[in-house]
């Protein structure tokens, strides 16, 4: 994992993050749902433990981008992180991974390809898988559908009958998408 140096090249990793997601004033950031239409994505929200991944999260994601031919990533912050760097390059592997995990598993962060052809979108409680559905498949190591029940359960827990539910409003944004 090492940190993007070159301004150019930070303010062009935070401009493709920022066309992907909407700003909601806070460090959890959704993505936008004409975009996600446009490109034929589809967003599955997924609990988070161990920071942003677990142990058995990271081997999956590092060997299904692997597969796919992905080797490196950008990791690009989703809240105001001054004076830490905004954006990082992260090999797909499994070390990488566990060392974003272990420097910014409290932070929030954007895990994308320069193509985005995949996204990981992270917060504290829950991350958000984005993709198309294949691909987005093969990184839950499930099918969507349960994937998305797996999170409504986990989203009434946290909520425990709020009249503002914020983790099952999560869990609905996406149902459709």
């Amino acid at each position: 994992m090492r940190p993007i140096t070159d301004s150019n090249r930070a303010d062009r990793c935070v401009q493709l993050a920022n066309e992907m997601l909407v700003s909601q004033g806070t460090y959890e950031r959704d993505f936008d749902l004409a975009w996600l239409q446009h490109h034929e994505w589809k967003v599955v929200p997924v609990k988070s433990e161990y920071g942003h991944f677990g142990p058995e999260e990271i081997e999956r994601i590092a060997q299904v981008l692997n597969l796919a031919g992905y080797t490196e990533c950008l990791a690009v912050a989703t809240e105001w992180l001054d004076p830490l760097p905004c954006c990082y390059d992260v090999a797909i592997s499994s070390e990488d991974l566990r060392n974003f995990n272990r420097e910014c598993g409290l932070l929030g962060y954007l895990l994308m390809d320069e193509a985005r052809s995949w996204a990981i979108s992270c917060y504290g409680k829950y991350k958000l898988f984005a993709g198309r559905a294949r691909m987005l498949e093969m990184l839950l190591g499930t099918a969507i559908s349960i994937a998305r029940e797996d999170f409504a359960e986990f989203a009434k827990s946290l909520d425990g009958g709020l009249a503002h539910a914020p983790y099952t409003t999560i869990a609905s944004r996406y149902s459709d998408i």
